[in-house]
């Protein structure tokens, strides 16, 4: 093959050994661009760590229950003679609140009474017979058996005429009654009335994690609050817990009690439930911005080494314990000491150079967090 044959070759093996060269050479210049920006100083906000007082607190929701709640029912059919309530009304333990017609049952009563008298007559002059063996025992039993019959007898009538009149079984608040509940209405057994409250106190329902069923105890203070209401931070206690843990979801449920004298709690009402279960005198609190997760474990950056606004982040695990007000406690992990980031996480990777930008106290930076959940950066 002759050079001039040989020439197209040699353009085609010059053009693909350059296109080769070109593309190592821009592969090495992306690689090189990459790490430039991975390694480029960024900026960020930081908080020094907060050290004090922990008060450890449940945060919880509940729900409002009357102390003790009735449906007032009829006990025997007949028909209304009167009605001694109002519909809201206030009563006590006792007070009539619907008076069956009762005439004829009284009547009855009157009769099955003197019927009684008499056979209790008979009864002790057999006695007396008997004991000077004047008659038999077959007699004397007959005449006991008659007795204590008619007796019976009476005491059922005389029943039957208090059930007549149905009163409130203990102090409460009336609702509103049925609307067929009339004078000269005649009902049958079993019929609703009205329902009766007792609202003082008011009983609250809430559960807690299984976790904390050594740090609750009965006669142990709480805290609620209703949303919409003037009710905020209420005293109240714990009456009682559950005897054991829910296990599905690992819950207990704990029953409190709170004075309502003033009838502004209602049954039904959600309430946010605040329980203090401890104190830890020399606490370490971060913002909620600064903690980060990453599957089951909890980190923050720290920043060390610090020179003229300009340091190092170290990727640090810790362990948390309360959150509250937007700061959340570290039980294990960082030292009073440490410097930690709050603003600007995005990109960052461990021991990675950065410029502080801002310095805030940890109660700033979890109140902007809080007002602005979203911003996690700061600018480049």
């Amino acid at each position: 093959m002759d050079q001039k044959q040989l020439k197209p070759y040699l353009y085609t093996a010059a053009g693909i050994l350059g296109a080769i060269i070109l593309g190592v050479f821009i592969r090495q210049c992306s690689k090189k661009s990459d790490i430039e920006s991975f390694d480029r100083v960024k900026y960020v906000e930081v908080s020094p760590v907060k050290v004090g007082q922990l008060l450890r607190k449940i945060n919880a929701i509940g729900k409002l229950a009357a102390n003790q709640s009735v449906v007032v029912k009829t006990e025997m059919p007949g028909r209304i003679a009167k009605i001694h309530f109002q519909d809201g009304q206030t009563v006590n333990a006792g007070d009539p609140l619907i008076e069956f017609d009762s005439e004829q049952l009284r009547l009855e009563a009157i009769q099955a009474r003197a019927k009684a008298s008499q056979y209790s007559q008979l009864y002790q002059r057999n006695l007396e017979l008997f004991q000077k063996k004047l008659i038999s025992s077959s007699e004397y039993e007959k005449a006991k058996a008659e007795f204590e019959q008619t007796r019976a007898q009476a005491q059922e009538k005389d029943l039957l005429v208090r059930k007549s009149t149905i009163r409130a079984p203990f102090e409460g608040v009336l609702g509103i009654r049925e609307k067929d509940i009339s004078p000269g209405a005649y009902v049958n057994q079993n019929v609703e009335i009205v329902s009766l409250v007792d609202t003082d106190p008011m009983l609250v329902d809430f559960n807690v994690s299984g976790a904390y069923s050594g740090s609750l105890r009965a006669g142990q203070e709480i805290k609620i609050s209703v949303d919409g209401t003037a009710l905020e931070e209420i005293s109240a206690k714990i009456d009682a817990m559950d005897a054991r843990v829910d296990e599905a979801g690992n819950t207990l449920r704990v029953r409190g009690s709170v004075s309502n004298k003033e009838g502004e709690l209602k049954p039904g009402m959600f309430a946010k439930v605040l329980v203090v279960i401890g104190e830890v005198p020399n606490a370490i609190q971060v913002p909620e911005g600064a903690v980060e997760r990453n599957g089951n474990q909890n980190y923050v950056y720290r920043v060390t080494k610090i020179q003229n606004n300009i340091g190092y982040v170290v990727l640090t695990p810790v362990v948390i314990g309360t959150r509250q007000n937007g700061m959340v406690e570290i039980v294990q992990g960082l030292e009073p000491k440490d410097v930690v980031v709050t603003g600007g996480h995005t990109g960052l990777h461990d021991s990675q150079e950065v410029r502080i930008q801002k310095t805030v106290s940890v109660e700033d930076a979890a109140q902007k967090a809080a007002a602005n959940p979203d911003a996690t950066t700061l600018s480049q």
